[in-house]
């Protein structure tokens, strides 16, 4: 080796092996304190680890203990809310059903699942569904804690229930949804409610509200009560009724009303009381007997309103409905419940009565010549002359127009009855006297006995009406008692009116259009023009001539009714006849029509429904007609004539009509009467009349028509007498057609 024989010398001057191990042991004790440093930066480190792995776990652990405590929350919840023993739903905004909870579902009576993503309001009503829309959309756009609760709707089987929209807001899959509550109304449910609704309802009531208990003292009343009595609440609780009483019925009504009470469990009726001032005053009072099963004890519940006003009102309307609102005498139908009434306290023979039927004589000219206000004056004038011959015991009517019915009883003899009848006729024949002049006038009366007339009222009243005509015919200014013989001629009237009334109801059964023709004397053999004539068939299809209900049907009213009927007939027979335009109809007015003031508008509203003109008729009005009501009559005349009608004068010579009349009339043809006619032949008085006739026509200008001609001879002389017109049954009978017609 190299260093094999190295000297002593300088192996002695090498380092002795303590140095290193000095060195070493330094080096030791250095990286022995490094790495103590390093443990204890390890433990430190170690110790932080540990730390943080034991707040790992802890929070890992009570993470845990959360989630489980989360989970059982919400299971504990969606239990409470699915098994909760309400009804509850979960709801979008727009009604849908997010959730329902098993007791609602059974409300509906289907499953719970057929209810979600279905629309709430699809299970209510109409009403309540379009309500219900609105409710939400409201309630969503509503940002304050407050909403509306409590709505009341209703399902498609009728069942209302109670809704409520809770503000508690959850959120359900990223949307905002609403726990909405309902509730089916039960009575039970809503006692509370119920007694706090029964407790305003009784203090709003306008009705006086009186509770008593078994001993019949107030235990309650209302605000009505004290307002209607005048009383305070504390003036009465613990009173008797009886504080009220006005002294106006007797103990026997108070006890009718306690049995009611007792039998029925109610009474209502009127009564009159007493408030506080003293005032006594009508009331209607209902009184109800109430049963409480909890204390055993019955109650009565009386509730009244003040009838003062509604009184006074009746009175008003039965004075209308009862009496004459101008004379303040009894009208028509308290006349015959008086009537009835007292026949039905009388025993046949033992206690007569009289039913005098009055009727005012030449009263219509004061009404057509001074106006109805005149009228009136003197109709309550003999009223008043009516009134003064009477005893308080009989009873005097006003029945229509100048007509009165006066009932007389508790006399003697007959003989008294027609004293008094004379007197009547002696007063009521005294002058009137007004501003306007000077009224005589007359009666007619008629007059029937109970019960040797009749033996109920309506019996003595048409008897004593017929007797009063009699009285008419004979004369005015009289009476006559009813008779026996006169029966025939109510029956027989009663028959008229029969036909009559078949007639207007059902014209094309009852009703047969017949025309005579008229002939011109120039051309004999056309006729160019026709007189229309009405028949009416009775019962056994006979036929029945106007002689025989023409009268009746003036003298009844029914004239203008069967006037319009008759024109409408002849109208619909012109359209089927297709006559030539130039023939015209005539058609007779009764003067009971021109009291119409729309007479000509509704003739020609009638022509018009079958497209004629208004100037394809004649229209023929009464001489006598004339003479009553002139003014009428002309002013329809005038306003027929500027629509093309020509104007004849109907029976001329029976009446009155003078040569000034004539003149003002604008008429264009006269008709002399038959009467003149039949005689003609025989009489040279009738000769001479006819002759004046024709020439006062002539002299006005006028036309001349000669009716009822029946021989050669007639028509031969009136020819050559220079009348225009012949009309007969010499040229032409009436026939139910148009002689030139095709039928």
């Amino acid at each position: 080796m190299k260093h094999a024989n190295l000297e002593p010398a300088s192996l002695f001057n090498q380092q002795f092996p303590e140095d290193f191990l000095r060195q070493d042991l330094a080096a030791f004790k250095e990286e022995n304190h490094r790495l103590n440093a390093q443990l204890l930066e390890l433990e430190s480190q170690n110790a932080i680890l540990q730390q943080q792995i034991s707040e790992v776990e802890a929070e890992s652990f009570f993470g845990e203990q959360l989630r489980e405590r989360e989970i059982e929350t919400s299971l504990f919840f969606k239990s409470l809310f699915l098994d909760a023993h309400f009804p509850m739903l979960l709801l979008d905004s727009h009604g849908k059903v997010l959730e329902i909870n098993h007791f609602a579902a059974k409300v509906f009576k289907k499953t719970r699942e057929s209810f979600l993503q279905t629309n709430f309001r699809f299970y209510m009503d109409k009403k309540s569904s379009m309500n219900f829309l609105k409710l939400m959309q409201l309630y969503c756009k509503n940002d304050s804690d407050e909403c509306p609760t409590d709505h009341i709707f209703s399902f498609k089987n009728g069942v209302s229930f109670t809704l409520s929209l809770s503000k508690v807001k959850v959120t359900w899959h990223q949307m905002t949804a609403y726990l909405c509550f309902i509730q089916p109304l039960h009575f039970k449910m809503m006692s509370d409610q119920a007694l706090r609704i029964d407790n305003l309802i009784i203090e709003q009531l306008r009705e006086a509200v009186m509770i008593t208990d078994t001993e019949s003292k107030i235990v309650r009343v209302n605000q009505a009560f004290c307002e209607i009595t005048g009383y305070l609440e504390s003036e009465v609780i613990g009173k008797s009724p009886a504080i009220l009483s006005s002294g106006r019925h007797s103990p026997d009504f108070y006890q009718k009303m306690w049995l009611d009470l007792q039998h029925h469990g109610w009474w209502a009726g009127e009564i009159w009381n007493k408030r506080k001032s003293g005032e006594v005053f009508p009331e209607w009072l209902q009184i109800s007997r109430i049963h409480d099963a909890f204390n055993g004890k019955n109650y009565y519940a009386a509730t009244f309103s003040d009838i003062t006003e509604r009184k006074a009102f009746q009175n008003h309307l039965d004075k209308l409905a009862f009496y004459d609102s101008l004379t303040q005498l009894p009208n028509r139908s308290l006349l015959k419940q008086f009537l009835s009434a007292r026949l039905h306290r009388t025993e046949k023979g033992q206690q007569p009565l009289a039913v005098l039927f009055l009727d005012l004589d030449k009263f219509k000219a004061v009404n057509d010549h001074f106006g109805h206000d005149e009228g009136d004056l003197i109709l309550k004038e003999a009223t008043q002359r009516i009134v003064s011959r009477i005893r308080e015991t009989d009873i005097a009517a006003r029945i229509g127009g100048d007509e009165f019915v006066i009932v007389l009883s508790r006399f003697k003899k007959k003989a008294n009855v027609l004293s008094v009848v004379d007197e009547l006729l002696q007063s009521l024949a005294s002058p009137y006297v007004t501003v306007n002049g000077v009224h005589r006038l007359g009666a007619s009366i008629g007059v029937a006995f109970y019960p040797e007339h009749g033996e109920n009222a309506e019996d003595l009243l048409r008897r004593a009406d017929s007797a009063m005509y009699v009285a008419k015919r004979s004369g005015r200014n009289r009476y006559e008692i009813f008779d026996e013989s006169q029966e025939q001629d109510l029956l027989h009237s009663s028959h008229l009116a029969s036909l009559i009334w078949r007639a207007l109801e059902d014209p094309s059964a009852h009703i047969q259009m017949q025309y005579q023709p008229v002939f011109a004397v120039e051309s004999p053999s056309v006729s160019f023009k026709y007189e229309a004539l009405i028949r009416i068939f009775d019962e056994q299809r006979k036929m029945v001539y106007p002689n025989d209900f023409i009268n009746y049907a003036e003298q009844n009213g029914l004239m203008p009714q069967l006037g319009y009927v008759l024109f409408e007939k002849v109208c619909q027979d012109l359209v089927a006849a297709q006559l030539d335009a130039g023939v015209r109809i005539g058609v007779n007015l009764s003067p009971l029509q021109f009291r119409n003031e729309d007479l000509v508008t509704k003739l020609e509203q009638i022509a018009q429904r079958y497209d004629l003109p208004l100037s394809r008729f004649n229209f023929e009005v009464t001489e006598s007609a004339t003479m009553e009501n002139l003014d009428w009559v002309n002013m329809a005349l005038q306003d027929l004539k500027s629509k093309g009608c020509r104007i004849l004068l109907d029976d001329f010579g029976t009446g009155f009509a003078s040569l000034s009349v004539l003149k003002t009339l604008p008429v264009d043809v006269i008709k002399i009467d038959k009467s003149f006619v039949d005689d003609l032949e025989y009489s040279e008085e009738s000769k001479q009349l006819i002759l004046a006739m024709i020439g006062m026509a002539k002299a006005l200008k006028l036309k001349v028509i000669t009716e009822g001609v029946e021989t050669q001879a007639q028509m031969d002389w009136l020819v050559s007498k220079g009348v225009d017109y012949i009309q007969g049954y010499l040229l032409g009978k009436p026939q139910p057609y148009f002689l030139d017609s095709s039928t």
